[in-house]
């Protein structure tokens, strides 16, 4: 195996609980404001379905969502939010 192959999988490894801490933040912000799905998605000019899955934190096929970093910044702009990760 080459050591490149073995940092991919660490990395992926490593990322998969971030992913889940960034999702279940946006259904808590939401929740504890009391505004909708469809509310957050149209201030973060993005689809509610598409929305629904980051909450969600799974797609269709029951893969992580792997959003764009612009679509994660507009979602914490429309909860007023800081970003949990730094740039």
């Amino acid at each position: 195996m080459f050591s490149s192959e073995v940092k991919i999988q660490e990395c992926t490894i490593e990322l998969a609980p971030s992913v889940h801490y960034i999702c279940r933040s946006f259904r808590d912000q939401r929740e504890a404001k009391g505004i909708s799905q469809e509310m957050v998605a149209q201030a973060a000019g993005i689809a509610v379905v598409t929305y629904g899955h980051l909450e969600r934190c799974a797609t269709p096929s029951g893969a992580l969502p792997n959003p764009k970093l612009h679509t994660l910044l507009r979602i914490y702009d429309a909860l007023s939010m800081k970003p949990l990760f730094a740039l």
